[in-house]
């Protein structure tokens, strides 16, 4: 992985198959927090996690007609594996909408879109885990 596709909380994987959450980020390596420790490694020693129908369920999405949805208190946002699907509703109570062709494949990469478009981060609610 790339330094410049990663932020502070993002979830990734170890080189050990450990699922854990980027804590720390410099030029040549990155930390990532596991339940009981903390790994530094370089970029090379982290691989990204493959998004899910149960990543996606422990967000909080909910199946719908061929999409994952999500609401947030001013946006829906739907996800299928070709697409994402965004309506924002402003002050003025008008709607946006717009498709995102782009492949979600990876968590961290629908950590950072929901980031980018709610400026609020994209946190675990169906999971015994927190990573």
């Amino acid at each position: 992985m790339k330094a410049n596709e990663l932020k502070l909380g993002n979830t990734v994987k170890d080189s050990f198959g450990q699922i854990g959450n980027v804590i720390n980020l410099s030029a040549k390596s990155v930390s990532v927090k596991h339940p009981y420790s903390v790994l530094k490694t370089s970029y090379s020693g982290i691989k990204p996690v493959e998004i899910s129908e149960e990543w996606l369920a422990n967000f909080g999405f909910k199946y719908n007609k061929g999409w994952f949805k999500a609401f947030g208190i001013d946006e829906e946002m739907q996800v299928d594996e070709n697409y994402v699907y965004v309506r924002q509703t402003n002050t003025d109570l008008t709607v946006e909408c717009f498709m995102i062709p782009y492949e979600i494949q990876y968590v961290h990469q629908l950590q950072n879109l929901y980031y980018a478009l709610n400026c609020r981060e994209l946190e675990l609610v169906n999971s015994e885990k927190k990573y």
